[in-house]
């Protein structure tokens, strides 16, 4: 797999033009992908790649989880019992402005929507022991969904 940087449309037409150290296309066995980075442009390119482009494909190690836990993964939505691993598998890396250092944190915070936050909190081994947050939100983020929670 080849990563280079990656000149937009707009900016190809530019002779004066650089590439966006934000903005990169991956080339793959299959056919390239252009990625630009809109919002965690305090993460150095190499960081921002590192969280999107993996080694093994993660499908391999799903297949090794309990059934619910893979249900949750594919569902986009987090359960108590999960690692931090698999919520990062569920709801991609937490933002960094907001959990500077996820690797220790006791808590993640994510958001369903502009405005409608849920906090991930972890216990001492990093297991995901509550799931807190107004329950329309949780019914959107929690497998399985509340019962009770209606929007």
């Amino acid at each position: 797999m080849k990563v280079t940087p990656y000149l937009s449309l707009a900016q190809s037409r530019n002779p004066f033009a650089t590439a966006n150290p934000y903005e990169f296309a991956i080339a793959g066995d299959k056919k390239e992908l252009a990625l630009k980075n809109e919002y965690t442009k305090h993460l150095s390119p190499k960081d921002y790649l590192s969280q999107l482009v993996v080694a093994t494909d993660p499908k391999i190690k799903i297949e090794t989880f309990a059934p619910e836990i893979k249900a949750a993964i594919a569902g986009g939505r987090v359960m108590v019992g999960m690692t931090k691993e698999q919520v990062t598998m569920a709801l991609g890396h937490p933002l960094k402005k907001e959990n500077p250092n996820p690797a220790t944190s006791p808590m993640w915070r994510y958001y369903y929507g502009s405005f409608d936050e849920f906090f991930i909190v972890f216990d001492a081994d990093g297991t995901v022991k509550a799931i807190e947050g107004l329950p329309f939100t949780l019914a959107d983020a929690v497998y399985p969904p509340p019962a009770a929670a209606k929007k």
